[in-house]
C-alpha cells in the first residue's frame, strides 16, 4: 500500500477542513479505507475519530453515538420481527 497524500497534507495546512477533505478524497476516486487511512495521517486522527467523519459524511446523523444508536434501534427491530 504506496498512499501518497501529500495534497490533503498541502490542503490541511492550507485550512480545509477533514470533512472537506474526506469528501473530496471520495470525488478524487478514494475509497472509504483509503479516505480513513488520509485522515488518520494527515489529521492525526484516531481510527474512531476518521470513522466519524466517513459516518457523518454518508449519514443524516449528528455523531458517530447517534449513529449507532439508531443501528442498534434498527438492528432490535429486526430481530423482533424475525422471531
Amino acid at each position: 500500500m504506496n498512499d501518497d497524500f501529500t495534497k490533503y497534507q498541502i490542503l490541511k495546512e492550507q485550512g480545509i477542513s477533514s470533512k472537506q477533505a474526506y469528501q473530496l478524497a471520495g470525488k478524487n476516486g478514494l475509497n472509504i479505507p483509503a479516505r480513513i487511512r488520509m485522515l488518520r495521517k494527515v489529521f492525526e486522527f484516531s481510527f474512531l475519530q476518521a470513522k466519524e467523519v466517513s459516518v457523518m459524511d454518508s449519514e443524516e446523523a449528528k455523531s458517530l453515538n447517534d449513529y449507532q444508536e439508531k443501528l442498534l434501534t434498527e438492528l432490535e427491530q429486526f430481530f423482533e420481527d424475525s422471531q
